[in-house]
């Protein structure tokens, strides 16, 4: 099983086959978190493992052996409907999924520091380290076939198992896990998937005020940019930028723009070259920008040069909502006009009296975002 198919696969696990896991597995799985990374490489953990279930059930003795779904009801921190629908098979198994696990594996760590009230957020790394070994733990687990379980202990639940396992007073339980192999009626909870568009954020954070704010803060703080890096945007950001671009606003609705997607380097050197013969210079126009979205419009609206301004301004504003630099280069209708730009619509099957509105160039910066230049007064007028 490869890794990213046990993290995929790892799911806590509340009901197991009454089936021992053989030493020699355990051993393995617990030498897989002492490979975590530890923030003063001395990896000073313990695993008590308790397979025994006379020791078992001493050492689970502190934890609530009778909790309901009623008990989860009393949970105020509660708001989602699929976190509440998981704490109800789950707070019910808190003694049982441990107690009939295969093994209970303690992990201990040292007090270096005072978890619950640090000096500061470093003091914390220790903590930190363990919780690194124990998810190791738990994906080796995943990868051997097996399934795990953890409770963080309250109340006297690390005293009571501190007297049944003999461990000193220096060193804490950061869980209990229960680890065995699932029953054929082990529940995989159902899971909260992350948007992975609103959650994940290229360059700088986006999302601060609530969806209006996100929109405008967008719109302000777009930049052009005129030099890039050569690396590829991977195609799917591409193509999420191209369907912002499709639902720009057009006159009645009839949809005048095309947008043709171009990452093939000898065709975008190409376009490069006869922009730059237009334009009277000898440099490139994209700007090494590895992406070219070129935009027209057919002519027969007559709202097309409209539509297609529109269409650019969503794609620059899409890419810049991605984290991708962009720019609007012209001298898209000259290129349009001549004998090589209607050869390549004619092999794109493209028919239509389309003329160019502009170039969005994509890629990632290779250079600082430049600053908004002032507004100029009497930019917007008022009649009230």
């Amino acid at each position: 099983m490869d890794l990213y198919e046990a993290i995929d696969r790892r799911s806590s696990v509340r009901d197991f086959k009454d089936e021992a896991v053989p030493r020699e597995v355990i051993e393995r799985i617990i030498g897989a978190a002492y490979k975590a990374p530890t923030n003063d490489h001395f990896r000073d953990w313990h695993f008590i493992v308790v397979t025994d279930k006379a020791v078992m059930r001493k050492v689970l003795e502190g934890i609530p052996k009778n909790l309901t779904v009623k008990d989860v009801d009393k949970m105020t921190f509660i708001s989602d409907p699929v976190q509440k629908e998981s704490y109800q098979y789950a707070v019910p198994k808190q003694y049982s999924m441990l107690m009939n696990a295969a093994a209970v594996i303690i992990p201990l760590m040292k007090k270096k520091v005072d978890i619950l009230h640090p000096a500061g957020l470093s003091h914390l790394n220790c903590f930190a380290s363990v919780w690194c070994s124990i998810e190791n733990l738990w994906l080796a687990a995943t990868a051997e076939g097996y399934g795990c379980n953890l409770r963080i202990p309250l109340g006297d639940e690390e005293q009571k198992a501190r007297e049944a396992a003999g461990f000193p007073e220096e060193y804490m339980i950061p869980c209990f896990i229960g680890i065995g192999i699932p029953s054929e009626e082990a529940i995989r909870t159902k899971q909260l998937a992350p948007d992975m568009e609103k959650q994940l954020h290229w360059q700088k954070f986006r999302n601060t005020g609530g969806k209006n704010m996100e929109a405008i803060e967008n719109l302000v703080t777009r930049r052009s940019i005129r030099k890039f890096r050569s690396d590829m945007v991977p195609k799917e950001v591409i193509e999420k930028i191209i369907e912002a671009g499709t639902y720009a606003p057009t006159g009645m609705n009839r949809q005048s723009p095309i947008i043709i997607a171009v990452t093939n380097k000898e065709l975008r050197d190409r376009l490069s070259a006869q922009n730059a013969k237009i334009m009277g210079a000898d440099i490139d126009p994209f700007y090494n920008a590895p992406v070219v979205l070129i935009v027209l419009a057919n002519k027969a609206m007559p709202t097309y040069i409209y539509d297609g301004s529109l269409v650019m301004g969503n794609l620059m504003n899409a890419a810049h909502a991605y984290g991708i630099s962009s720019c609007w280069i012209h001298r898209a209708k000259e290129e349009f006009e001549s004998e090589e730009g209607r050869e390549l619509l004619r092999s794109l099957g493209i028919e239509g009296d389309y003329e160019g509105i502009g170039h969005c160039i994509l890629g990632y910066a290779d250079s600082e975002q430049p600053s908004a230049s002032p507004r100029k007064e009497n930019y917007a007028f008022w009649i009230e």
